[in-house]
């Protein structure tokens, strides 16, 4: 997926993303997580044993809410963007490597 060049800008500083899986039951499974980006992906970092990580190896559908702090629409409320996808991962332990 291309972010759109106007989201850009909310990379720009350091921020906390929300991050929304599903867990095994079906119900939501959300989380206060850094992110970054890299190019049109959206980076976060996250440790291998955490429920956010087993979810993902189970069901990869996530989606991802950042607030911009400095737009707001007409009635005052704040702008955000709302990523929906599937990830992918890389690193040492990765949701989609097995564990050793």
């Amino acid at each position: 997926m291309e972010l759109p060049e106007s989201c850009h800008r909310l990379f720009e500083r350091p921020f906390n993303a929300v991050l929304t899986t599903v867990n095994p039951d079906g119900s939501p499974q959300t989380s206060m997580v850094w992110a970054s980006r890299e190019g049109d992906e959206i980076v976060m970092g996250m440790e291998g044993g955490r429920p956010k990580v087993r979810n993902i190896r189970n069901d990869p559908r996530v989606t991802v809410l950042i607030e911009d702090h400095d737009e707001r629409d007409a009635r005052g409320l704040p702008q955000y963007l709302l990523v929906r996808g599937t990830p992918g991962c890389s690193g040492r332990t990765s949701p989609t490597s097995s564990r050793p």
